[in-house]
């Protein structure tokens, strides 16, 4: 909630995470069942009348990011849907990011 309030705030696109398993889920239920942002959360109400914030998935940002002349970052291999790999997909985005230091 909190970084949808804050994509909401500064007027930012908001990425949702790719769709996961769960694994407390897969004892009950099919092992191939993934779950996203939008099964817990009712996404079109969210956007609605909220002009100059806009919610894509992970899979358009990188659309986005390959169809671009100037793309800033490309995703391993060129892969757009990173369903099922979460974990991967984050490592990369971490390991080339700019985090700041701030001192104490």
């Amino acid at each position: 909630e909190t970084v949808l309030a804050l994509a909401v705030a500064m007027g930012r696109t908001l990425v949702l995470p790719p769709a996961e398993k769960l694994p407390d889920f897969d004892k009950h239920q099919d092992s191939e069942s993934k779950f996203t942002f939008a099964d817990y959360y009712d996404v079109p109400s969210i956007h609605k009348g909220r002009e100059g914030f806009e919610i894509i998935t992970m899979e358009q940002f990188w659309e986005r990011q390959l169809a671009s002349r100037r793309p800033k970052l490309l995703p391993p291999g060129n892969r757009t849907n990173w369903d099922g790999r979460a974990q991967e997909i984050f490592e990369f985005l971490h390991s080339n990011s700019h985090r700041t230091v701030w001192n104490k």
